[in-house]
Formats: C-alpha cells, structure tokens, sequence
C-alpha cells in the first residue's frame, strides 16, 4: 500500500512539473554567437563602439523628448481636451507595444538600406531616365540626378513615417475621434502622438534592447580578440607562401594589416569601456523614472485644460 502511494506522489509530481512547464512562457531563440567568425571579428571593434555610442543617444534623446513636453498643451488650441489626453494616453501605451516595436524595427532597417544604397541606387535611375529622355529627345542632354536624388529620399522616409503611423493605435483612434480634435490642432497632435510614442519606445524598449546588446557584444570580446590573434598568426604563414601570384601576396599582406588594425581598435575599444551591467540598470531605471514624471506633469496640465474647459454634454 506504501509503495502504491509512493508511486502515485510520483506521477502526481510528475504531472504537476509538466503541467507548469506547459503554462510557462517559452524562452527566447537561442542564437549563436559569431565571435569565432574572422569577418564578425574583424568588424567588431567599429560595431561595439557604435553599440556603445548608440546607449548614450537613446539617453540623452530620451531627455531632449521629456524636456518638451511642457510645450505640448500650449500648442493645442481647439480640440476637445478629453480626447487629446486620450490621444497622449494611447501614444504612450503604442510605445511600449509589440506592433509599434516591429514597426521600429522596420523602419530602422529600411533607412539604413537606404542610407547606405542611395548613391547607388539614385545613379541606376538617374541613367535610366536620363538614357530614356535622350532617345525620346534626340540631341538634348537633360540631368535629372538632383531631382530623383530628393524624389527617392523623400518619398522613402514619407512612406516609412506613414507605415510606422499604422503601427500606432493613438493616431488611429484619434482619426475616428472626428470633429473632436479641430482642424488646425489636427497635424500638430499627430506630431505630438509621434513624439511621446517614439520617446516612450525609446524609454522602455530601446534602451533595454541596447543595453542587451552592448553586454553581449562586450561578453564576446576575448572571444573575438582570439579569432583575430589566430587569423593574424594564419593568414601571415600563408603570406610567407611562396607559390603566391605578386598580386595575392599583397591581397594578403593588407588583409593581415587590416586584421592588426581591428586587433588594436578592438584593445582600445575595450579599454575605454566603463560600464557596468548594475550602472546601465540604474541608467534605465533613472530614464523611465524621469520619463514618468514628466508624463505625468503632461497629463497635469491636460487635466487643468479640461477644467477651463471641459466637454460639452
């Protein structure tokens, strides 16, 4: 009889693990690090500098955000007050989201292709056109570079400005808000809806998102500091071989300078590097307290406006 109940606290112990294993949220993927990839290595030193660098700007672009908040009630003028607390409500909520994030993150990916294929990008279709005009117009020669130069860039960042405005309920809640938010006050609250949801992104994900990032690329530094020792020590014993064409051997011998190039950008990367894991938490924490004082004294001021003047009935 024991050894029957034994057995049933068992299964039952068993079943109870289960179960919770079940409800519990999965863990994030796993990815590998490339730590031991030459080219990963190599680009390592430029990457966590620009990491560290990029923790510091969400800081003090976070702050520049908070700091013009006071301004916000004084340009809205004949709206329904109710409905742009509302709108400052849902911004900030739209902020913190995961729609609003992967939209960020879209973005973000898209302005970088952009801004590092434009040139490229902006010559292809200038040569068409221009090749296109001439064989329309025989004998004019017509540069049209300048103009689709500024076409390109501007439509790219208005269509992404428009996608990222479809990630954030408050600007669509307040499109079904009709007359209550008047004509004049229309573009300015949706520039204030972008500002608090980019800032309030910026506060709770960024940041976090950043700070991750940077304490994982810094754990990965002795990593990278042995790749590129060994891809130093390999690629200058293939530079001593002498079955190698004139032109591979210099290919080789800059490719080993520029391997003893990152190697020294990567000591002096790390040497300057001060942070701690417990002084970046304190940062963010220090961020999203200020963040919510400064939220708070906005929702002050929108609830004085109500008072003066509150909704018709």
């Amino acid at each position: 009889m024991k050894t029957t109940r034994r057995t049933l606290l068992v299964v039952l112990a068993v079943i109870a693990v289960l179960a919770c294993a079940c409800g519990a949220p999965k863990p994030e993927v796993q990815i590998a690090s490339s730590s031991g990839e030459p080219g990963y290595a190599a680009a390592y030193p430029t990457r966590f500098s620009s990491a560290d660098e990029d923790l510091d700007a969400i800081a003090v672009e976070a702050r520049d955000g908070m700091a013009a908040f006071s301004g916000f009630t004084g340009q809205i003028s004949s709206s329904d007050w109710t409905v742009v607390r509302g709108a400052y409500e849902r911004a900030d909520a739209a902020g913190r989201s995961r729609a609003y994030a992967d939209g960020v993150a879209e973005d973000r990916a898209v302005r970088r292709f952009f801004d590092e294929e434009r040139d490229d990008i902006g010559r292809r279709v200038t040569s068409s056109v221009n090749a296109a005009v001439a064989k329309e117009v025989s004998g004019v020669e017509v540069d049209v570079g300048g103009s689709i130069a500024f076409s390109l860039k501007d439509g790219v960042s208005k269509g992404l400005e428009k996608r990222l405005e479809g990630a954030n309920e408050a600007q669509l809640w307040v499109e079904r808000q009709g007359k209550a938010v008047g004509k004049k006050d229309a573009d300015k609250l949706a520039e204030q809806i972008d500002a608090i949801s980019r800032l309030s992104h910026r506060v709770f994900v960024a940041y976090a998102q950043q700070r991750v990032l940077v304490a994982r690329m810094r754990a990965e530094a002795e990593d990278v500091a042995e790749t590129l020792d060994a891809e130093i020590e390999a690629e200058s014993a293939r530079c001593k071989d002498t079955s190698l064409e004139k032109d591979e051997k210099k290919a080789c011998e800059q490719r080993v300078a520029d391997l003893m190039t990152s190697r020294a950008s990567l000591d002096q990367a790390v040497g300057a590097y001060k942070r701690t894991e417990d002084g970046m938490l304190a940062e963010e924490e220090n961020l999203r307290r200020e963040y919510e004082t400064a939220l708070v004294a906005l929702f002050d001021a929108v609830d004085r406006k109500i008072e003066e003047a509150p909704p018709a009935e």
